[in-house]
């Protein structure tokens, strides 16, 4: 699935992703596959919804989650 991350919390290592479905997505540095803080660093140059990102997006007890997030290329 592919979606743009509306929202990164860089000192704490998580953000957030509007899927393509409308959901919002958690995700956590641990499930990047691409460089967390090259994202970071880009995200607080270009803002909310300007990085595109592809994530598998998977079920979770506290809401839904994206793993195997990788920075959109292309």
């Amino acid at each position: 699935m592919t979606g743009l991350v509306s929202n990164i919390i860089a000192a704490r290592k998580y953000g957030f992703i509007s899927g393509e479905n409308g959901q919002e997505y958690f995700f956590h540095m641990e499930d990047m596959l691409s460089n967390w803080d090259e994202l970071a660093s880009d995200f607080s140059q270009s803002g909310a919804g300007k990085i595109k990102v592809n994530f598998e997006p998977v079920k979770n007890p506290r809401g839904p989650r994206a793993r195997n997030v990788t920075v959109f290329e292309g």
